[in-house]
């Protein structure tokens, strides 16, 4: 008994380009598909990290650093980013080409992570260090929270009893700031581990302290209101100042969920206007 062919005006399902129609002999289809989606994924992450470097200037620090030296044996490449360019383009077709094991897609992504490395390590440890693993933010955010602690050590008196600051808009401020730089250094730390540093985003992190005392005192200020709002009594004096520093902490590390509680306290001061139009305002004829 023959099996029906299917219909001819409906199209026969195929797997996606690329993907294995079915698994050779002895072998799992998972395991191809997972090797597959690998090849993909180091792909995808060595051509970011090679765009990153050549917008960090690296290969144009490397190509100087490789005049300098004197033996042909510890040179490299001088086309070293036209050939790894040209690495990640044959490493991406053979992935649509070649079937399992993808031996030479393999081959190609170990010379592009070779070629890349031989770039990456020839300038200076200095330089490297500055531009691609982004140490002078390191500096500038531990300072900053060098400078806080102390701040909110030894000059808490000072500003509380001298200036008047209340002992609560304090710890609002610093928490923020503090949850802030956390949150930058987490941030900082996976784009260096992913090799996906950028010197534009300097002016981001130098922001970001600011950016998190503003958002803490903020949330205090919200909190305070909200008191003053329930209670005639309610002073700064009898809010509890640790009771603070999780909300001033949370705007200062999550941002977003900061600005949703503003625009949460936008739409309920919203004004809306009689849906009678009666507070239409007409110009009277002259």
């Amino acid at each position: 008994m023959s099996s029906e062919a299917p219909p001819k005006d409906e199209p026969t399902e195929e797997p996606p380009k690329g993907e294995p129609k079915e698994p050779p002999k002895g072998e799992d289809l998972d395991e191809i598909i997972r090797k597959r989606k690998m090849f993909r994924d180091s792909i995808d992450q060595m051509d970011l990290s090679v765009n990153v470097g050549a917008e960090n200037g690296l290969f144009e620090e490397a190509k100087r650093k490789n005049r300098e030296k004197k033996t042909e044996e510890e040179k490299m490449p001088e086309n070293i980013f036209e050939q790894i360019l040209k690495k990640l383009n044959e490493a991406k077709t053979s992935l649509t080409k070649e079937e399992y094991p993808y031996p030479d897609t393999e081959k190609n992504i170990s010379e592009v992570i070779e070629l890349y490395s031989k770039a990456l390590y020839a300038p200076g440890s200095t330089w490297r260090f500055v531009n691609m693993y982004g140490g002078y933010m390191w500096f500038y955010l531990i300072g900053i929270l060098a400078a806080v602690f102390f701040v909110f050590f030894y000059g808490r008196e000072l500003l509380t009893t001298n200036l008047g600051i209340d002992q609560a808009a304090l710890n609002a401020a610093a928490w923020g700031v503090i949850a802030a730089i956390l949150r930058a250094m987490w941030f900082l730390r996976g784009t260096v581990d992913e090799r996906r540093y950028r010197k534009s985003w300097n002016l981001y992190f130098i922001s970001i302290p600011f950016i998190g005392g503003i958002l803490g005192s903020m949330v205090f200020l919200i909190i305070y209101g909200g008191l003053l709002a329930l209670s005639t009594t309610a002073t700064t004096s009898n809010v509890n100042p640790l009771a603070i520093i999780p909300f001033a902490a949370l705007a200062g590390y999550n941002w977003e969920w900061a600005i949703n509680i503003f625009n949460r306290i936008g739409e309920l001061v919203e004004s809306k206007p009689p849906p009678d139009g009666i507070s239409k305002i007409t110009r009277s004829k002259m």
